[in-house]
């Protein structure tokens, strides 16, 4: 649309995404908020879809590691603690790679000192967890 709108798209956009925000499909709408820089309102629709993916709420994480690392941390680690707290070893890679985007968020605001006090909380809960535990202590550094 917006190559066909072309000097006319600063217009029309917003009256493009009026219906956009009514829209069901969550992924859909995560893309067209990102392209448009539209953060708040991609991390809006995350919130209100109890079930839209991991690559599209990756693609939201992302896309707001700078300006929201508090929300980032949170999805982040939610979704890392699921897998581990269940013991889900095939998946244990999954919960690596979220905690090293919380890692980014948590540098990303400073706060390096406590993600490192989380990051070693992790490692003496899951000590046990003999393919979890490297991973984990890869993400020290």
């Amino acid at each position: 649309m917006q190559a066909v709108a072309d000097a006319e798209w600063a217009t029309i956009k917003g009256e493009l995404l009026k219906p956009l925000a009514r829209s069901s499909y969550a992924s859909s709408k995560i893309d067209i908020y990102l392209y448009e820089g539209m953060v708040n309102e991609a991390i809006r629709t995350a919130e209100q879809n109890s079930y839209i993916g991991y690559d599209a709420l990756e693609r939201v994480v992302d896309a707001a590691c700078q300006s929201y690392p508090d929300w980032v941390i949170r999805q982040c680690k939610k979704q890392a603690e699921s897998i581990m707290d269940s013991g889900k070893s095939k998946y244990y890679h999954h919960a690596a790679r979220w905690l090293a985007k919380a890692r980014q968020a948590y540098r990303a605001s400073d706060r390096a000192t406590e993600w490192s006090k989380y990051l070693e909380g992790l490692i003496g809960k899951h000590a046990r967890k003999t393919s979890l535990r490297p991973q984990l202590e890869a993400l020290r550094k």
